[in-house]
């Protein structure tokens, strides 16, 4: 190893030979682990060249480059200083699109996964401007991967996203563009926007309060509002009443069962702000839960649904939680080939509110809350409840 650092500088503008380097290194790390870490130092300064946008042989050499920097991030065992200071150069790959999409996100999702206060702290408003600008103009696969890595950031740090939302989420423009990729009847695919709500899920479970605030800052978008003119709530200008009614009008296309569990409990989350939008629609929400908790009460031990309440929290590590054939295949190899991304993929999923949550218990606080803001609250809690709807919850609800 010693060796590489100066062959590389004697090479010069040689790229053949560069590129054999970096294919080395890439199997040395392969080959040795975690124990590489001590190499990194030295691997490190040939990356960034290797990366940098201005230098003349980055054609030559990023493939490999970006082959080798995705090895490091899922050989990392711990904190790396060296490798959070590639973060920049990889914002300007995606940038300046020297490379595929699909593996510079690989190594964000990496990055996210490895360290998500660090890169929220340092480069989150760069990050949501990035894929501002790209949400909007790329292919469904490419979204799909921006979605689950925003979802990550979400799960790790939704509390500290609303708590400077303003700044991230409204001006950077990434709460306008969600709703105008949700609202975007011909534009978008149902999957991206179920991971979408999936987001939304999140964010309203941290700050449900903050939640509700910026829908109604980022508004209605306006080819919808010319679209759907008659709508009550497009005609009442209400946001919030637009977002729920398509969350609630789509819930059944939800799939998975560990995402259905996700927007249950993100839309129970907005029933704790008392906000009349939402409690206008307490029945429909209702109706979600009825399904639900049914679902979870049916499913008994093992599968995804096994793992939904708190009563069946015994987690173990599998493929439950994966909803694309392409992702099961990557967690498999990893389990085999890059066990300590693995090792960080596994504490996070055990750590999921979908994991840690009691749907039913949530949903008990919640009406507690709703009907403990006001006399008029508590009498839309009390006469949302029908009896059909009776008879529906009495078994999984109490």
């Amino acid at each position: 190893m010693q060796a590489l650092p100066p062959l590389w500088d004697e090479s010069e503008d040689n790229y053949q030979v560069k590129c054999g380097i970096l294919q080395i290194l890439k199997s040395l790390i392969q080959s040795t682990g975690e124990t590489s870490l001590k190499y990194y130092s030295l691997m490190v300064p040939m990356l960034k060249v290797s990366v940098d946008p201005g230098s003349k042989l980055v054609s030559y050499l990023v493939e490999d480059a970006i082959t080798l920097w995705i090895v490091l991030m899922e050989n990392a065992p711990t904190f790396s200083e060296d490798l959070l200071q590639l973060i920049p150069a990889l914002i300007e790959i995606i940038k300046d699109d020297l490379c595929i999409y699909t593996d510079t996100f690989i190594i964000l999702k990496s990055y996210v996964i490895y360290d998500s206060e660090y890169v929220f702290q340092h480069y989150g408003q760069a990050i949501f401007e990035l894929f501002v600008q790209y949400l909007l103009k790329m292919g469904d696969n490419r979204v799909l991967h921006m979605c689950k890595i925003l979802d990550v950031l979400f799960q790790k740090n939704g509390t500290e996203f609303m708590a400077h939302g303003k700044q991230l989420l409204i001006d950077s423009g990434l709460f306008a563009t969600f709703l105008d990729m949700l609202l975007n009847e011909n534009g978008t695919s149902l999957t991206n926007c179920i991971e979408i709500l999936g987001c939304f899920s999140r964010l309203a479970y941290a700050n449900a309060g903050k939640f509700v605030q910026y829908v109604a800052i980022a508004g209605i978008p306006t080819d919808y509002k010319e679209q759907h003119p008659d709508l009550l709530a497009v005609a009442e200008d209400d946001a919030v009443g637009v977002v729920l009614d398509f969350w609630l009008g789509n819930f059944d296309s939800i799939k998975y069962p560990w995402q259905r569990k996700l927007n249950a409990l993100g839309l129970t989350s907005l029933i704790r702000t008392g906000n009349d939008t939402v409690m206008q629609r307490l029945q429909k929400i209702m109706v979600i839960w009825s399904q639900v908790l049914d679902e979870i009460h049916k499913s008994g031990t093992g599968g995804a649904e096994g793992s939904y309440t708190k009563d069946e929290t015994g987690y173990r590590w599998g493929f439950c939680c994966v909803n694309i054939e392409d992702e099961a295949r990557e967690m498999c190899f990893e389990q085999t080939f890059a066990p300590q991304e693995n090792a960080r993929k596994s504490a996070l999923f055990q750590k999921d509110l979908v994991h840690t949550i009691c749907l039913r218990d949530y949903i008990n606080a919640a009406l507690e809350e709703a009907r403990a803001l006001s006399a008029d609250h508590a009498k839309i809690v009390s006469t949302a409840f029908d009896p059909a709807l009776i008879d529906m919850l009495s078994g999984v609800l109490k």
